[in-house]
């Protein structure tokens, strides 16, 4: 079993649109499995390619026992709405209330390119669209606006303030090392339109954590 390494926010991976597979060869195959051992880490919910570093359009899901992947996946259908926390791998700490459709369907295909088609209700279809958000290098926090957007950017600027003051303790040449790490990672998010505050909650998770539809079911990360 591999867990890889998570990307995080400012990781320009993340925000490069992902490559359509069009080679089903061992390589592919390797992600696939590494996507659906990372995907099964306790409270995760979904995993996109690019999250783990990889350029290609696949990501796997792992929903109430539920786990699967999809290659070259399309956001095929989407009804209803439905209103509740997300949170993502790759910003950790951060969630936020993000409304998305209640029914979501996707397709796509598996590794031997036969036709696949994944459907889902509430948590499903939340993770269903925040994965396919993913690999067109957009994050959960681009759609959020109002008091939601201002708490994410006052969460995702306190490691500015606690690495400020760590700073002054460093050698120059650490000192720039650090600059450049903050800005990487903390420069203001291409199409950030909204904010959330940092989860507290012991054992909440994001949807590559995953979310739930509703205060009572338990909450893990994409």
């Amino acid at each position: 079993m591999t867990v890889r390494p998570l990307r995080l926010l400012g990781d320009p991976v993340l925000r490069t649109p992902s490559d359509p597979v069009e080679r089903f060869d061992r390589a592919l195959a390797q992600l696939v499995t590494d996507l659906i051992d990372t995907v099964q880490v306790p409270g995760r919910a979904g995993l996109a390619a690019n999250q783990i570093g990889s350029g290609l359009a696949v990501f796997a899901y792992n929903i109430d026992g539920r786990v699967g992947y999809v290659i070259n996946p399309l956001l095929a259908e989407t009804s209803g709405e439905q209103s509740g926390e997300e949170g993502c791998l790759s910003i950790p700490g951060v969630t936020a209330n993000r409304v998305r459709a209640a029914h979501a369907v996707v397709t796509g295909v598996d590794l031997d390119k036969q036709l696949v088609k994944v459907a889902g209700d509430g948590e499903l279809a939340r993770a269903l669209q925040h994965e396919t958000d993913h690999l067109r290098g957009e994050l959960y926090i681009d759609a959020l606006s109002g008091p939601e957007r201002a708490a994410v950017i006052r969460a995702l600027r306190e490691p500015l303030a606690r690495l400020a003051t760590v700073s002054t303790h460093l050698t120059e040449p650490a000192r720039i090392r650090a600059r450049q790490v903050s800005a990487n990672n903390y420069a203001p998010t291409r199409g950030l339109r909204g904010a959330s505050r940092p989860s507290t909650a012991a054992g909440r998770a994001s949807l590559d954590q995953r979310a739930g539809p509703s205060p009572a079911s338990r909450r893990r990360s994409r």
